[in-house]
């Protein structure tokens, strides 16, 4: 189980949370970038409970704002929202800072982009793509609309935007 929040009202540096739950614990990631990339820190918690609990407390975060996203993929990293792993891992070479995503079933090395601080100036394309939900979107548009609304406003569009894009 995987959940990401695009924090609402930013303290501070970090302005989007993730919460994975894996066998050893459940993680918060805190990302200082809109965009999907690596956190800048995480935290292992017992249980689900004492994770939301804390982004409640630490952050302000609103439970109804959780976005449901598929868990990663095997060797891919956890705090990454598309299926991105570290160049060479596999091989037993991991060239630590080089990723590569999996795009139409190829390995594909990808940058390293520019830190996205607003979807201000972004369509609402370019803020799926930017933040890494493209996918997830098109996935919840036919199975999911309630979490494809989620992402929608998550990412801060527009209302006639937003009725437009989850025709």
């Amino acid at each position: 189980m995987r959940r990401v929040n695009y924090l609402q009202n930013p303290t501070g540096d970090i302005v989007r949370l993730m919460i994975y739950k894996s066998d050893e614990g459940v993680y918060v990631f805190g990302f200082d970038d809109l965009a999907d990339t690596s956190s800048k820190w995480d935290n292992l918690f017992d249980d689900l409970e004492e994770a939301f609990e804390f982004c409640q407390d630490t952050y302000n975060t609103d439970n109804a704002n959780w976005i449901n996203i598929e868990d990663p993929y095997t060797d891919c990293q956890h705090d990454w929202i598309e299926r991105v792993r570290i160049k060479g891992k596999e091989e037993g070479r991991p060239q630590w800072d080089q990723f590569e995503q999996l795009i139409n079933g190829r390995w594909t090395e990808i940058a390293k982009s520019e830190k996205v601080n607003s979807f201000g100036e972004m369509t609402g394309n370019e803020r799926l793509f930017a933040s890494g939900l493209l996918t997830e979107f098109k996935k919840s548009l036919t199975t999911d609309k309630p979490n494809a609304e989620k992402i929608v406003r998550a990412l801060q569009c527009d209302e006639p935007s937003l009725k437009k894009i989850l025709q």
